[in-house]
């Protein structure tokens, strides 16, 4: 990282997340240099969702054809991994810079293999530093789409306010880790209904529960097509 930081004469031309850009006229999606860490000048490569639900989404997971492996460790999704205008992960650290800039809202754009569309929407959505484990929280009972709630859902499969579990940091609280169970990435307490960083599919891998799922979306543990999480500041 470039730790080096701005004068105030270049604060005009840098924007800290997507949405700052879409405020001052960039409205075609695409992948743009952000500065979270202002003033310290450190460039964040990102894709900027400029039209969803009113556009200046900050992308930090998508998924569209399994070209990219999410079946890694903790340090690939600390620093991040893929390509903005691929497939990719932004990196837990900045994310939760990203949330930390204010109240931030979160949403799920998901396509299914049979086609489709659907989201879900969340408010205060928030993403610890690493010393707590990435742990996220989001406001309680405020899903709104049409994909249902996997995410605030209830009892053993309700990730709300739990910390981030990759295959060599088992950060649950089941008996096993439920990441290496399910072959993913995620805030899980007892495993979970969402496994939006499992093995890319909708084949064999379905039996053992490790695709790329939403339950609530498929009743199933089918895999999902193609996936967009991303971050706006309320």
């Amino acid at each position: 990282m470039n730790q080096s930081k701005l004068s105030d004469k270049y604060f005009t031309d840098v924007f800290k997340d997507c949405k700052e850009l879409k405020i001052n006229g960039y409205t075609n999606g695409g992948v743009y240099f952000i500065y979270p860490y202002l003033p310290i000048a450190t460039s964040v490569r990102v894709y900027c969702d400029m039209t969803t639900d009113g556009g200046g989404w900050t992308v930090f997971q998508h998924r569209r054809d399994g070209s990219v492996d999410f079946y890694l460790f903790w340090d690939n999704y600390k620093k991040g991994f893929g390509e903005p205008d691929g497939e990719y992960w932004l990196g837990n650290d900045h994310l939760h810079q990203l949330t930390s800039l204010g109240t931030s809202d979160f949403y799920v754009r998901l396509e299914k293999f049979t086609g489709g569309w659907a989201y879900a929407k969340y408010n205060n959505f928030s993403v610890a530093d690493e010393s707590d484990g990435y742990r996220m929280r989001l406001k309680v009972g405020s899903y709104q789409g049409n994909a249902g709630d996997s995410i605030e859902s209830d009892g053993t499969t309700n990730t709300n306010g739990f910390k981030f579990s990759i295959s060599d940091i088992d950060n649950d609280v089941a008996s096993a880790s439920c990441a290496v169970a399910r072959k993913g990435a995620w805030w899980y307490k007892e495993c979970t209904w969402a496994n939006l960083n499992g093995i890319y599919g909708n084949g064999s891998c379905a039996a053992a529960g490790n695709c790329n799922f939403l339950y609530s979306l498929t009743n199933s543990f089918n895999g999902i097509k193609t996936s967009f999480m991303m971050v706006r500041r309320a």
